[in-house]
């Protein structure tokens, strides 16, 4: 597993932000209803965090249980029957 330095997990963490903010505020580029880009924004910042492992694969885990009913995507009892 390679090391990343302090600074460069900092950037990938605002880099992650940014792309989620693109994809959430912005760019609706493949037609979606607004709950489906609530949904495809989340899998991106989720994937971006697991592929860097910036934080730790829990962290990432328990993500979606906090972000989707913040997000109103989902409510937390239904989001965690997943689970």
């Amino acid at each position: 597993m390679v090391r990343l330095s302090k600074t460069t997990k900092h950037l990938l963490i605002i880099f992650g932000a940014v792309v989620f903010s693109l994809l959430f505020y912005l760019a609706n580029i493949f037609g979606l209803d607004p709950p489906g880009l609530k949904v495809l924004s989340v899998g991106v910042l989720l994937i971006l965090l697991w592929v860097s492992d910036i934080v730790s694969m829990s962290v990432v885990a328990i993500l979606p249980l906090v972000l989707f009913p913040l997000l109103k995507i989902n409510g937390l009892e239904d989001t965690a029957k997943a689970y």
